[in-house]
């Protein structure tokens, strides 16, 4: 065991890495929440990469619909129609109003609608060679 010196016993234990706030340093703190912010981005994207809700959104892109509506128009059950939405009004990328017996859904807001449109914009310029990306076969 290592020998104390008269001060060190005077000192409330802080670890290696702060001597006086008890903190990691920045450096730490910066890769922690980089880290997190591309785990947050990684579960948005996968979020969209499920074709069922990209369709949902498709058809929101033209304006607010139903539920019934979005059924027909996309192919879908309604139960996974349901779902889909739920899943995305949960996230923030649309919202819900009722109506009646209704409940109409419609992109969340203008953030949501230029990431479709960048989405489309990025996928016009890299059409081919995404189709024939062999990492992301189906």
């Amino acid at each position: 065991m290592p020998q104390r010196t008269a001060g060190e016993y005077s000192r409330p234990y802080a670890p290696a890495f702060s001597s006086t706030y008890n903190h990691p340093p920045m450096s730490v703190v910066l890769a922690t929440r980089r880290a997190e912010a591309l785990e947050l981005k990684a579960k948005l994207f996968r979020g969209l990469a499920e074709p069922s809700r990209l369709a949902l959104l498709e058809v929101l892109r033209d304006g607010e619909r139903a539920v019934g509506e979005l059924v027909a128009e996309t192919g879908l059950s309604q139960a996974n129609v349901s779902a889909h939405l739920a899943c995305l009004r949960d996230c923030g990328l649309v919202t819900s109003r009722s109506e009646g017996r209704f409940v109409y859904y419609r992109i969340a807001g203008r953030d949501v609608r230029r990431m479709l449109d960048h989405g489309d914009a990025t996928l016009g310029a890299l059409a081919e060679r995404i189709a024939a990306c062999a990492n992301y076969r189906r």
